[in-house]
């Protein structure tokens, strides 16, 4: 992933939002080649490697949401803060508007993409985007054999 790379070479949080995105779909074509699949064995092989994906990244889904919806969560209006809001009255939407910012922390070897109170370990993303692509292909080779 060019933007794993470039964040692990000092660039700039802009490369942090272009990742969130790319990663999201990456999952999301994961599904649709599953959802494609008639073969049980490369269903399984894509489930397995979607909950892993899912499992090293665990706040990547809620990350990408706030960046794309980042019109209500500038306000302190997201799903999120909406939740935070309900558990605790006492918070303004304003104070949640600046709970959610989007932030690049770490060092350069060690970056860490930072959306409100989720983050992303840019070091953890390019075996984990590997490791799903492989499977990918492994489902394929499985529904072909079918």
């Amino acid at each position: 992933m060019v933007q794993a790379e470039r964040l692990l070479n000092g660039s700039s949080i802009w490369d942090g939002y272009l990742l969130l995105v790319a990663l999201r779909q990456m999952i999301r074509a994961a599904e649709m080649s599953r959802d494609s699949l008639t073969n049980d064995r490369a269903r399984a092989i894509l489930n397995s490697a979607l909950k892993r994906f899912r499992t090293d990244l665990p706040e990547l889904v809620d990350a990408r949401d706030i960046i794309e919806h980042f019109d209500e969560y500038a306000v302190g209006e997201g799903r999120l803060q909406d939740d935070e809001l309900d558990a605790d009255p006492s918070l303004t939407r304003a104070s949640l508007a600046q709970q959610y910012t989007t932030r690049l922390e770490g060092t350069s070897s060690e970056p860490t993409v930072w959306v409100g109170h989720r983050s992303i370990e840019v070091a953890k993303v390019i075996p984990a985007v590997d490791r799903l692509f492989k499977k990918m292909w492994a489902a394929a080779d499985a529904e072909d054999e079918s």
